[in-house]
């Protein structure tokens, strides 16, 4: 075998393992399906598939807050949301029941407040940028994600325009700080 050869083999396998790892990764996040779960935000329910693939929400597309961080897999989205009071835009990552939330919301008035939410074996904890406490609760089947009022007007149901894509997780991205001292709350 000449060593052009060689080099176009080892790339035609290079190609293939990619596409297969696409391919297995693509299945991982949902498959035919989403798959609509409170376990995906760290509940103990049981779950339900809908139409479409996981990580292939376009941009525009609208759906609840709620249904977006409860889709199956290793995902990453966008999303954004307007209303009357103002727009909040953030960063979802979800993975193995973990989900993670940076929302960050302009007020009309030029205020904004970012705030974060870690959904993890069953505990939710948020926190506000720039305040050295936040709040740690037990997640129920019931919990909603966002409990108002920990900054900006979104909720669980509130519509928001979201990109989902599939996501090499990152665990450290599901760890709460530890700077910040988290007070139980009743859920």
């Amino acid at each position: 075998m000449t060593q052009r050869n060689i080099v176009i083999t080892v790339i035609v396998i290079i190609i293939v393992v990619l596409g297969g790892w696409w391919l297995i990764s693509s299945q991982g996040a949902g498959g035919t399906g989403t798959t609509a779960s409170s376990t995906a935000m760290g509940g103990e329910a049981s779950s339900t598939t809908t139409g479409g693939t996981a990580g292939s929400t376009t941009a525009g597309s609208s759906e609840s807050l709620k249904t977006v961080t409860a889709q199956g897999g290793n995902y990453t989205c966008s999303l954004y949301t307007m209303t009357d009071a103002g727009v909040t835009r953030g960063t979802i990552y979800g993975s193995g029941g973990k989900t993670r939330l940076d929302l960050t919301f302009q007020a009309t008035n030029g205020t904004s407040v970012i705030t974060h939410i870690i959904r993890s074996n069953g505990t939710s904890y948020t926190w506000v940028d720039g305040n050295q406490a936040g709040f740690k609760s037990s997640i129920t089947s019931s919990s909603p994600i966002i409990s108002q009022p920990q900054g900006g007007v979104i909720s669980d149901d509130s519509s928001v325009a979201s990109d989902c894509h599939p996501w090499v997780p990152d665990t450290t991205e599901f760890v709460p700080p530890t700077q910040i001292n988290f007070v139980s709350q009743n859920s």
